[in-house]
């Protein structure tokens, strides 16, 4: 559940030797999912799910395990249409939805792994 704090910021004025308000603002935190899960998927040359949707997640994290590169999108992602995903080993792109993600590779497959955080 998030938590709002409200926040003052003051200045010290020294022609009146008082403290002066310059700014306030109300900032809301929330703590960190309640859950998470991983997996490893093969991307190969069509449209690969990598993970599926979700309605409560808040962001997942996918990682390339090799030097493929693997494109990142929708159901009908394409090597053109995707966002880079880059051939190296580690590499890794993070996604705040709750829709499924997709990936596809130019040829062969590549594997990727993620974990995602959902309450």
């Amino acid at each position: 559940m998030p938590t709002t704090r409200d926040i003052l910021t003051a200045v010290f004025d020294p022609d009146t030797n008082k403290l002066a308000t310059t700014a306030s603002a109300s900032v809301s935190t929330s703590p960190g999912a309640a859950n998470f899960a991983t997996n490893q998927v093969s991307v190969t040359s069509a449209a690969t799910a990598i993970v599926a949707a979700r309605a409560t997640r808040r962001s997942v994290l996918i990682i390339n395990h090799g030097t493929t590169d693997v494109y990142i999108g929708g159901a009908s992602v394409t090597t053109s249409t995707g966002i880079l995903l880059a051939g190296t080993e580690g590499a890794a792109i993070g996604i705040g939805t709750t829709a499924a993600v997709y990936g596809i590779v130019v040829s062969s497959s590549q594997t990727v792994s993620y974990i995602e955080s959902y309450d």
